[in-house]
């Protein structure tokens, strides 16, 4: 978007110059607009390097996150199914004792 937004301002200065302008400026503008389109160019290919980056950054956080969860839940119905187990075996006991 920015890229055809900055390629259209380029284009509507190079034409509203050529309007005013002798030859030669005409064609120093263009040189210069030719420029400016593509270091636009070389700036959104390094945005768009950059967000694939922090995309990824984001995704293998979110990875991490999700397996230290899934080892928590993991713990902690290990950790309930222990206490059930203790707690049937004080029962069992109990009733015995009965």
């Amino acid at each position: 978007m920015r890229k055809r937004l900055l390629t259209l301002a380029a284009l509507a200065t190079l034409s509203l110059g050529a309007v005013a302008c002798s030859p030669a400026e005409t064609e120093e503008s263009e040189t210069e607009v030719a420029g400016a389109a593509t270091e636009a160019e070389e700036a959104a290919g390094e945005v768009k390097a950059a967000l694939r980056e922090e995309a990824a950054q984001v995704g293998s956080a979110i990875t991490a996150v999700a397996g230290q969860a899934v080892r928590d839940v993991d713990q902690a119905t290990d950790q309930l199914a222990a206490d059930a187990a203790a707690m049937n075996a004080e029962g069992e006991a109990e009733e015995e004792a009965n």
